[in-house]
């Protein structure tokens, strides 16, 4: 066997290693998170908390374009693209920001018009995926408690509710980035017939 083949089979048995589910004797050798009236209240009143951080998303939307530089980039390559002007934009636009971002503009201004309103409801739209996303991942791990904790802080955050009011890639960056890695960690952990983990660990309380 050849010095390139051996270390073919080195990755690959990395990889399976990486993919296997963690036997079940290693979930149930997890300690269990506390348990107090703290986190029996963010279990018992998730509801009302993720109500309070919808109120705070719509509260929050204006249907304003905070207009800037590469927001601006982002709208005049989409609007080329969207009536057959090909992607281009000035004379360095074209060149430096990859396509992704600017089509999914340039579909939207096709089907709505050229307003501000519909590319920012669609932005609107990718945060509660977000959140959603990131409950699911945490909740792969940890109690419904601790991933209610995080989904709430997470929506409340200034910096993510100015993100998803804005037209840049940060937003449809977070949604790719989330889905990729709940699905790994799916894989990895393997998916029961009812489509909870398998070796979910015994502390976790029901799922949502």
């Amino acid at each position: 066997m050849s010095g390139s083949e051996a270390v073919g089979f080195k990755v690959a048995e990395d990889l399976r290693s990486i993919a296997a589910p963690a036997p079940a004797s290693v979930a149930a050798e997890i300690d269990p998170l506390p348990s107090n009236r703290v986190t029996r209240f963010l279990d018992h009143a998730r509801w009302y908390l993720i109500s309070m951080v919808a109120v705070f998303f719509v509260l929050c939307f204006n249907g304003q374009w905070k207009i800037g530089r590469d927001s601006a980039l982002y709208r005049g390559l989409a609007h080329n693209v969207a009536i057959g002007k090909g992607y281009v934009w000035g004379d360095l636009a074209g060149g430096l920001i990859y396509p992704g971002y600017p089509l999914l503009l340039a579909g939207i201004e096709k089907f709505f018009g050229r307003g501000d309103l519909a590319p920012l409801v669609v932005m609107n739209l990718m945060a509660p995926v977000i959140l959603l996303l990131s409950y699911k991942l945490i909740r792969l791990h940890y109690p419904r408690w601790l991933a209610v904790c995080v989904t709430v802080l997470v929506g409340a955050n200034g910096r993510f509710v100015a993100l998803h009011n804005d037209l840049m890639t940060d937003i449809p960056f977070m949604v790719g980035l989330l889905m990729a890695l709940y699905g790994w960690e799916r894989l990895r952990i393997g998916v029961g017939a009812a489509g909870t983990p398998v070796d979910d660990p015994p502390s976790a309380a029901k799922p949502l």
